[in-house]
């Protein structure tokens, strides 16, 4: 694999790497800060029901159940938009049940004790998510069970839609990072090519081949120094064929000179 091959690779990793767990961070954490709120305004909305309880409990101990189940069933009217569903049961028999989702408020785990509260996620039938407070309240000897669920399937699809623009979002960053990387690998390794290019040229005897010097970098510096060398060998290979041909030269000579008294001998 070539030098700015491996340099793309490792941009495009490191990019990768980084916008990745950046983009999983931002939407983790912006979701989360979602579901603390909602957590907080369903959390009030539970404390209304329970306090309407508590109220009517103070009042009345030993008030039936049907006329307790009728007051909650006028305030979920009243508020109907504070709750998605509502559910006040005993032990073994439930006494008012109102709104959508009621299958999310199924205990889950054993019903809280008197005081207790109980929060909790839940998947309904429908394949939405509901976000459920639990509560119990002791009246005439009895405990009384609160439950009250909100929608929260909104803030599930906003996290998808988050992430499919985000992987979108995604994979176009990655091509422009490669397409950037291989431009910017192929500018800083062209200087290095120049070089393997004289080298290669050097070594077949073409001892005049320099290298262009494009920069005052490092790779600069290289090339200034081959170039430097290059010119110091192109020197004593020009040096030793003068030396070749002054011995050939001699060579000759010496053997014109000799030519004639040996011929007279």
């Amino acid at each position: 694999m070539r030098f700015y091959q491996k340099m793309t690779l490792s941009m495009l990793a490191l990019l990768s790497l980084l916008f990745g767990i950046g983009g999983s961070l931002l939407i983790s954490g912006s979701f989360q800060d979602s579901l603390e709120r909602e957590k907080v305004a369903a959390f009030g909305d539970y404390r209304m029901a329970w306090g309407t309880l508590q109220i009517v409990n103070s009042r009345d101990p030993y008030l039936d159940r049907e006329a307790i189940a009728r007051v909650m069933e006028q305030l979920y009217q009243q508020n109907s938009t504070a709750w998605t569903s509502l559910r006040l049961s005993t032990e073994g028999q439930v006494l008012c049940e109102m709104g959508e989702g009621r299958a999310s408020l199924l205990p889950d785990g054993g019903e809280p004790g008197p005081g207790g509260c109980l929060f909790r996620i839940a998947d309904g039938p429908d394949g939405r998510r509901y976000l459920t407070f639990s509560g119990a309240v002791e009246t005439g000897g009895e405990i009384l069970y609160l439950a009250t669920s909100h929608d929260i399937t909104a803030l599930y699809t906003a996290r998808q839609a988050q992430q499919r623009t985000y992987l979108q979002v995604f994979l176009v960053m990655c091509l422009l990072c490669a397409g950037l990387s291989y431009t910017v690998s192929r500018v800083l390794t062209a200087p290095l090519e120049g070089l393997s290019r004289a080298s290669r040229a050097i070594a077949s005897g073409n001892f005049s081949s320099r290298v262009r010097i494009r920069s005052q970098d490092e790779i600069g510096a290289v090339s200034q120094d081959f170039n430097a060398m290059a010119e110091r060998l192109e020197g004593q290979i020009s040096e030793l064929r003068q030396s070749v041909e002054r011995q050939e030269r001699f060579v000759g000579s010496f053997a014109h000179e000799m030519k004639t008294p040996m011929t007279s001998l």
